[in-house]
């Protein structure tokens, strides 16, 4: 027990007064019963949750993406949730699609055409919101400056708008993760 209340309190200290996550906290990795968990908390916290989500798939594909990006399946969670509230049909004003909202120049991304495939299938759609999200990290060359890419093109945002999308998705995905992590 010592050691668990350790673990959380150090990937507590993990974000910073601004809620971006330290470096540690981009390492967490997540088994799929603790995604389910944390679509069935996202759900009784928010809401507003596609009904006819089935948690069991999301949540083998959040894993299975976590896997092929190396990105914490639970912050995938939590941008599924913000883009689209897990609907797979969902298309933004921009030509963004699917449960990640990924727009046009992600989808046609030589480096994520293949795991984006035709994005009917919410795999795919979760495959390709990871793999657009591990370009921008590589481009930005930070995870919290490349998830800044991935929400709004810029590494460096500098609307307040901007900033508080991004500190949003942080904020979900530490109450997921607190929760399924204090179980």
């Amino acid at each position: 027990m010592l050691f668990v209340g350790l673990f959380l309190l150090a990937f507590l200290a993990s974000f910073s007064a601004k809620s971006l996550p330290s470096r540690s906290a981009w390492n967490e990795r997540y088994t799929v019963e603790e995604v389910v968990r944390g679509l069935e908390y996202v759900k009784e916290l928010k809401r507003d949750v596609n009904p006819e989500a089935d948690f069991i798939r999301l949540g083998r594909a959040f894993t299975a993406a976590q896997e092929a990006y190396e990105l914490p399946a639970l912050f995938l969670v939590s941008i599924g949730w913000h883009e689209s509230r897990y609907k797979t049909e969902d298309v933004g004003t921009l030509g963004e699609v699917g449960i990640m909202q990924v727009g046009p120049m992600g989808r046609t991304d030589e480096r994520c055409r293949d795991a984006c495939g035709e994005m009917v299938a919410l795999e795919d759609q979760i495959m390709c919101g990871a793999c657009w999200l591990r370009v921008n990290v590589q481009w930005c060359k930070d995870h919290n400056r490349g998830f800044n890419g991935y929400a709004t093109g810029k590494c460096d945002p500098k609307s307040e708008k901007a900033k508080s999308k991004i500190r949003r998705r942080y904020n979900l995905w530490k109450k997921t993760h607190d929760h399924v992590r204090s179980k």
